[in-house]
């Protein structure tokens, strides 16, 4: 293998948001190879510094695909221009069961209520900002994602528009509402040309829906014990869980 992709939250992240000292020594060893290691996530690059720091990918696919950088260098870039976001953001405040809404620009996460830092979900993004979102943004966005108590209201709003693409978080109510071309397939695939990567020589982990496509593309797809259904049908391998190191074991098992 040439590159190795993974996913965070639930995949390289144990539920805890943490990597174990055996990972981070087990990615170290891929490194030392020459394996290119990129970090594939619905999160906005800001909000995975201390992930970053503790196992330095060569590449970070950020906003579920929306970018893909090496260092400064972008590689991939699919926005929702400044016009549309703003559409798709009066629709989100015009649904009666709309509950947080988020916004990833180049810079910033906007987010319209405040929110408990102390929960470890929220722990990475005490650089957000509140945004009153009736003014409306005043760049692009790269995704946004909302809480809607209807399953149905974002696959509702993305119908209206041609260029827009509604997913579903396995376990939560939210929804992220982006590009139909900012995937995690698409900018792997642009971080593999780029690269000179062959397909066959990728390997990308997984859990949830956002992650099937770039688990169909690669050359060995993984999903996770703790995966979802339809990620593990669409996987070649399934590895152990999250909170077992499974993306770790995985490698030093097939690829060191």
């Amino acid at each position: 293998m040439k590159l190795i992709v993974t996913d965070l939250d639930d995949t390289l992240l144990r539920r805890d948001k943490t990597i174990s000292g055996y990972t981070v020594e087990v990615f170290k060893q891929c490194k030392a190879q020459g394996m290119l290691i990129a970090f594939a996530t619905a999160r906005g690059g800001r909000s995975i510094k201390r992930w970053v720091e503790q196992i330095q990918p060569d590449v970070l696919i950020t906003s579920g695909g929306a970018r893909a950088r090496c260092g400064e260098q972008e590689i991939y870039n699919c926005n929702l221009p400044q016009e549309l976001a703003n559409e798709l953001l009066e629709l989100c405040m015009a649904e009666p069961s709309v509950g947080y809404i988020t916004v990833d620009t180049t810079h910033h996460l906007l987010t319209n209520k405040a929110y408990d830092i102390s929960d470890p979900f929220w722990s990475a993004w005490a650089h957000a900002q509140s945004r009153d979102f009736s003014q409306g943004l005043d760049c692009d966005a790269q995704k946004l994602a909302a809480e809607f108590d209807d399953p149905h209201a974002a696959a509702r709003i993305a119908a209206k528009f041609d260029e827009v693409a509604a997913l579903h978080w396995s376990g939560s109510n939210l929804h992220q509402l982006s590009h139909k071309n900012a995937t995690k397939k698409h900018a792997v695939e642009a971080v593999a040309k780029h690269f000179g990567v062959a397909i066959a020589d990728i390997v990308a982990f997984g859990d949830d829906h956002n992650d099937i496509g770039m688990l169909k593309f690669a050359g060995a797809g993984v999903a996770m014990a703790n995966a979802i259904d339809k990620v593990k049908a669409a996987a070649n391998h399934v590895c152990d869980s999250c909170d077992n190191d499974g993306v770790a074991r995985w490698l030093e098992e097939h690829v060191l």
